[in-house]
């Protein structure tokens, strides 16, 4: 059940990937905005615009990295996929969108970003399953 959550949830995050990332960089107005004021606001206005917009970019991809874990069951699966993802949002913004700027180093970040997110999903399931196997354990040694 979680897997089928995780990918109801991986198509979804898709749509707003998909609108800060395909659509003219005005439609992101809100998100960048958002991100240069925490960034300013945690660094106490130590990072400049482009580190704003590496951590952004690492951001990103973390939910999906994360989702596509869950909803693949592995996580080597859904860095391949997120680093898929970022390149190929690139090559659109290369060919289709002359108001976007790809970069390569936006694949590296939003590949991070996926490592990141995976990372996190497999301790999480790691802990998940450790303590749903606790609780049988414990449940055996009660009955038993």
């Amino acid at each position: 059940m979680h897997r089928l959550v995780a990918a109801a949830l991986v198509a979804a995050y898709l749509f707003l990937v998909a609108h800060l990332t395909l659509t003219d960089p005005s439609n992101g107005r809100w998100a960048f905005s958002l991100a240069d004021r925490v960034a300013v606001r945690l660094s106490d206005g130590a990072l400049t615009w482009t580190e704003t917009e590496v951590l952004a970019n690492i951001a990103l991809f973390v939910p999906l990295g994360f989702l596509l874990t869950i909803a693949t069951g592995s996580a080597w699966v859904a860095v391949t996929l997120c680093a898929l993802l970022s390149a190929g949002i690139e090559w659109m913004q290369l060919t289709l969108l002359p108001t976007r700027v790809p970069t390569l180093d936006d694949v590296v970040h939003n590949s991070l970003g996926g490592v990141v997110g995976a990372a996190v999903a497999v301790v999480c399931l790691a802990l998940v399953a450790g303590a749903t196997g606790s609780r049988r354990r414990a449940a055996v040694s009660a009955r038993g």
